[in-house]
C-alpha cells in the first residue's frame, strides 16, 4: 500500500512539473507573439505553439 501511495505522489509531482513547464512556455509565447494572438489561437483550439510558427 505504501508503494502505491509513493508512486501516486511521484506521478502527481511529475505532472505538476510538466504543467508548470507548459505554463512557462505559454508565458514566453505571450511575450514573443503578443497576448492577443495567443488568446485568439487558444480560442480556435490551435494552441500557442502554432502562434509562434505563424509569427516567425
Amino acid at each position: 500500500m505504501w508503494d502505491f501511495i509513493q508512486k501516486k505522489i511521484k506521478n502527481m509531482c511529475d505532472r505538476t512539473e510538466l504543467l508548470q513547464e507548459k505554463a512557462d512556455d505559454l508565458e514566453r509565447v505571450k511575450r514573443y507573439a503578443g497576448a492577443e494572438q495567443v488568446n485568439y489561437s487558444k480560442g480556435k483550439g490551435t494552441g500557442a505553439y502554432r502562434t509562434v510558427d505563424k509569427a516567425v
